[in-house]
């Protein structure tokens, strides 16, 4: 982990405990853009239960237990408008859903292979 790996989760574990009250170190973060608010940007991060999307205007978070990974997630297809890179869709459980749109090619790899391994487990 490098430098500013460190700092993103310094800066990532910092915000959510300002807007949220809770304490949370992420094992994972990219930078991303989500549906959440208009004109969102900022980080995705998540641990071995839950995900969460952090800016300097808030954070937000949901237990893998209380959403499921929507259909048609994942690398947009090639030729498309979005390619290479990934969007990820969850639904609720109890109903909507929220869009995350990971900005970087390797960050929608690793998200997938995060989700893959903690989302589905």
């Amino acid at each position: 982990m490098g430098f500013l790996d460190k700092a993103a989760d310094k800066n990532i574990t910092k915000l959510v405990m300002q807007y949220t009250g809770e304490y949370f170190v992420p094992e994972f973060r990219a930078p991303c853009r989500s549906s959440i608010s208009y004109d969102w940007d900022g980080w995705v991060a998540a641990d071995s239960s839950s995900i969460w999307l952090v800016n300097k205007y808030g954070a937000r978070g949901v237990q893998f237990s209380n959403i499921k990974l929507a259909d048609g997630s994942g690398q947009y297809p090639e030729g498309t408008r979005g390619y290479p890179l990934y969007t990820f869709t969850f639904d609720f459980l109890t109903g909507g859903n929220f869009s995350i749109y990971p900005k970087t090619k390797s960050g929608g790899e690793e998200l997938l292979s995060y989700l893959t391994k903690y989302l589905n487990g």
